[in-house]
């Protein structure tokens, strides 16, 4: 897996015990120039729908989880496939959480306009 790995990490030990919120920063990090697995599209879309399929009981259970890493793709999608693709993903992500009227109206303006917000 190229891309998510940090979040497979989260999600193995979520799984298996405890976690608890601190709000505090409790590190700082880099971000370089150049080429990151973050800003490559292809990357990032195998890493997230890995996520998915790996741990997809999970994500069935919790729609809310499903729809957060479903809405990461959506600009993944449009920069990829297109507006099509992206649109389905974003019918699948108001079926997911329909009550997410502004995230949901957000990410529909940023399909139909064809840039990231």
């Amino acid at each position: 897996m190229e891309s998510c790995q940090d979040y497979d990490l989260w999600l193995r030990l979520a799984l298996k015990y405890p976690i608890q919120y601190i709000d505090l920063s409790l590190l700082r990090g880099h971000i370089h120039s150049g080429k990151r697995i973050s800003t490559d599209d292809e990357i990032r879309i195998k890493g997230i729908e890995h996520i998915l399929s790996k741990y997809a009981d999970y994500f069935n259970a919790d729609h809310e989880a499903w729809y957060s890493r479903g809405s990461m793709l959506i600009p993944h999608y449009l920069n990829v496939f297109g507006r099509k693709k992206a649109l389905a993903l974003w019918v699948s992500c108001v079926k997911k959480c329909p009550g997410k009227i502004s995230d949901n109206f957000k990410l529909l303006v940023m399909i139909l306009s064809g840039n990231e917000l």
